[in-house]
């Protein structure tokens, strides 16, 4: 790591720890999720193929760690985890997270950008204590390259895996690369996850999960929903400027991380099935 990045990561962590203090919210360790042997890691998105998932894929995820994206909590499935980055519509996310589903759920986590907080002092959503006792703060230091062959440069160092550990576990810091999706898988390796799938990450198109079932009417949320995605693919796999689109630094890590962590996706019908196996327990 060169001296500028150590200073930026200093300054990262310092600040985080600042921010904890300050709001009284604690920061992302990744020893409280810790894999258990053998267990798996759901990243669940918000892609239309949640829809085609199978009885036994969802006992499944029930059996592993899950962490839900952004308005996941439209859907029935309530996960280990919630993953939050945006403040927008904010009547909205506060009706999903004071619903009485969550009560005495299996949600445990979630997980929210420092700087949000920073931002709006404080959590921008009223929530009870419970729910506000569940987020975890977590703060990118730095983007970590601009081309894919730094990229798998990056990803095949035989170190990656302990430096993203060491960055977590010290001060809740991960490297940024374009997308929640490249934290969350951060977070899986930092806690001994090796078997990582991609559920609802489908990215060569911009359908909904709710938008096929009345998820939004059973949650009474169909007056609030607002599509955040235009164009015809998911706007994280467009390439723009220096910017990677998301299939290509997931392509980076499974090839970086080949033969360490095993890497897929549920759905035949997503852009990863260009370079991962299909999910068939």
């Amino acid at each position: 790591m060169s001296i500028v990045d150590s200073i930026r990561d200093f300054q990262a962590k310092q600040l985080q720890q600042k921010i904890s203090k300050r709001y009284q919210i604690a920061v992302v360790n990744p020893a409280e999720f810790k894999a258990r042997e053998g267990q798996s890691f759901f990243i669940l998105g918000s892609g239309g193929s949640i829809n085609d998932l199978s009885s036994n894929q969802w006992e499944q995820i029930k059996a592993g760690f899950s962490v839900g994206m952004n308005k996941w909590l439209i859907h029935d499935f309530i996960p280990d985890a919630t993953s939050l980055e945006k403040n927008w519509h904010i009547e909205f996310y506060e009706r999903l997270y004071n619903d009485e589903r969550l009560k005495g759920s299996r949600l445990k986590y979630l997980f929210y950008p420092a700087g949000n907080v920073l931002e709006y002092q404080g959590f921008p959503f009223r929530v009870d204590e419970v729910i506000k006792s569940k987020i975890r703060l977590h703060n990118g230091a730095r983007h970590i390259v601009k081309s894919r062959a730094e990229l798998d440069q990056f990803h095949s160092d035989p170190a990656y895996m302990k430096k993203v550990a060491y960055k977590l576990s010290s001060g809740g810091l991960n490297y940024e690369q374009k997308g929640s999706v490249y934290r969350l898988v951060q977070f899986a390796l930092a806690a001994g996850y090796r078997h990582i799938v991609f559920c609802g990450i489908d990215l060569n198109n911009v359908a909904y999960f709710w938008d096929q079932i009345d998820f939004l009417q059973k949650r009474g949320l169909e007056s609030f929903m607002i599509k955040d995605q235009k164009g015809k693919i998911h706007a994280t796999e467009v390439k723009s400027g220096n910017s990677l689109p998301m299939s290509e630094v997931i392509q980076s890590l499974q090839s970086g991380l080949e033969g360490k962590v095993h890497f897929e996706t549920s759905s035949a019908h997503s852009k990863l099935t260009e370079f991962l196996s299909v999910w068939n327990p």
